[in-house]
């Protein structure tokens, strides 16, 4: 029998990682093939879509079960871990902080600033 919650929770990864690579679009850092000619971590980052899909039918045909996904799950924050705050970090907090502090307050205005009800 399949999980609900399992896929809504796989779905919900794949859609914050593609919030994660437009984000990177979006500020134009950090971004490698097939926007630009770098192969970089953006580049390896996007063999998570692949993975998801392929999960998927698996999971669906009951070839893999949720210890498959804690393991994609574990190596994805893994892998964003080691590229945001390991030693060799790509893109180290100090690049995002500016721009995520200046979207919560944008965020928070918005949201005291729309009418309710």
């Amino acid at each position: 029998m399949h999980n609900r919650i399992l896929y809504q929770l796989t779905w919900l990864a794949a859609a914050l990682s593609l919030g994660h690579h437009l984000d990177h679009l979006i500020r134009g850092n950090a971004v490698g093939w097939p926007v630009t000619d770098q192969v970089n971590a953006f580049t390896a980052s996007l063999v998570v879509y692949p993975v998801i899909i392929t999960g998927l039918l698996l999971y669906h045909a009951g070839r893999v079960g949720p210890g498959f996904w804690a393991l994609v799950s574990g190596g994805g924050a893994a892998f964003v871990g080691a590229v945001h705050f390991g030693p060799a970090a790509v893109e180290p907090p100090e690049l995002i902080l500016d721009l995520l502090l200046l979207l919560n307050i944008l965020a928070w205005l918005f949201s005291i600033a729309r009418p309710s009800g």
